[in-house]
């Protein structure tokens, strides 16, 4: 059989230590399996860290507050709200730095516990700013539950840190999301590619359309057609309202 054990102070980043963090609870030393919660107000720092065999999530309790941390080979600084979160792997090292001081509940999970909710390899983003209620609520009921612990409320924490990996490794698992990183860069054909397609496809429907089963249907563009245009381009995004008559007609069957 299998023996679980909670997450020591001494297998985290050593955050929790930093001088200036003031700890008001911590579910050290409760016998937590594959996790440790910690709630506390941190004061500004700026460190780098190795990394654990844990994943850390981080809840802001107040804020806006200034954070900044090294995501690849960029160095980013953004404003994190109330409710925000930081979410960072296990196994990799950690640089950060808070610019102000911080109500906020430290979760560490260990990788156990998020691989066994997954049947597949899959990896865990870097993340922070965004705001995710779901994880939120999550983190505050396991605050909650430092609070008023007792052996009975074990069930409730192991459904708790089931749904709490669970929903991790379904949002922020395999490759990065939008809240993370460097802007996403923008998909789609430019303007000018975008009034070439509209110039073209508008010359192709002045002629008369063939409605008859029996006749073939016009061709769409070829790629030479499309002079400035990849032949491997498949996105039509923009920014304009109204969609190609080709893509219009498409839809309604008749191409």
């Amino acid at each position: 059989m299998e023996v679980t054990v909670e997450v020591a102070l001494t297998q985290t980043h050593g955050m929790l230590g930093l001088p200036g963090v003031r700890t008001q609870r911590s579910s050290a030393g409760l016998g937590w399996p594959d996790l440790l919660v910690s709630t506390q107000v941190e004061s500004p720092f700026a460190e780098s860290f190795d990394g654990t065999d844990s994943h850390l999530l981080v809840l802001h309790l107040d804020g806006p507050v200034t954070v900044g941390r090294r995501v690849g080979g960029s160095y980013l600084r953004r404003q994190v709200p109330a409710g925000g979160l930081f979410l960072h792997p296990a196994g990799q090292n950690l640089t950060v730095e808070l610019g102000g001081e911080l109500n906020s509940v430290h979760v560490y999970l260990a990788d156990e516990a998020l691989r066994g909710v997954e049947a597949t390899e899959f990896r865990l983003t870097e993340e922070y700013g965004l705001v995710d209620p779901l994880v939120g609520q999550l983190v505050l009921a396991l605050d909650s539950l430092i609070r008023e612990w007792t052996p009975s409320a074990r069930t409730f924490l192991d459904h708790l840190t089931g749904c709490l990996a669970s929903h991790l490794a379904r949002r922020y698992g395999d490759g990065p999301s939008e809240g993370s990183g460097p802007p996403p860069t923008a998909r789609g054909l430019a303007d000018r590619q975008f009034a070439a397609v509209r110039e073209l496809m508008n010359a192709r429907l002045a002629g008369p359309l063939p409605l008859e089963v029996s006749e073939p249907a016009p061709a769409p563009p070829t790629a030479r057609e499309l002079e400035g245009l990849e032949p491997t381009t498949t996105s039509c995004q923009t920014s304009s309202t109204s969609p190609p008559p080709w893509f219009e007609l498409r839809g309604a069957g008749f191409v």
